[in-house]
């Protein structure tokens, strides 16, 4: 339970920077992947020093994928507990 509620503090943090769900719609997935893959390989500072424009390119694709990487761990923790809970009280396996 402390895990599932780690990764839901998470994606509170991730989603209270605002940016629209459907931010990549229409979007080439190849291409926001490649912006992804950039941020992740560049030091903070080179980001930090880039326009802002480009900075935030680099990193909402970073941000999206972390979004979907902490819900799909939730769904798998969520299972999980559900699964333990039943187990325990009821005795299934």
């Amino acid at each position: 339970m402390d895990t599932f509620l780690a990764e839901v503090g998470k994606l509170r943090r991730v989603r209270a920077l605002g940016l629209p769900v459907a931010l990549f719609e229409g979007w080439s997935e190849r291409l926001a992947d490649e912006w992804r893959h950039r941020a992740a390989r560049s030091y903070p500072s080179d980001l930090e020093e880039s326009n802002r424009d480009v900075r935030l390119t680099l990193l909402a694709p970073l941000r999206h994928r972390r979004t979907t990487e902490i819900t799909d761990g939730l769904v798998d923790l969520l299972v999980q507990l559900v699964d333990k809970i039943g187990y325990q009280r009821f005795g299934f396996r």
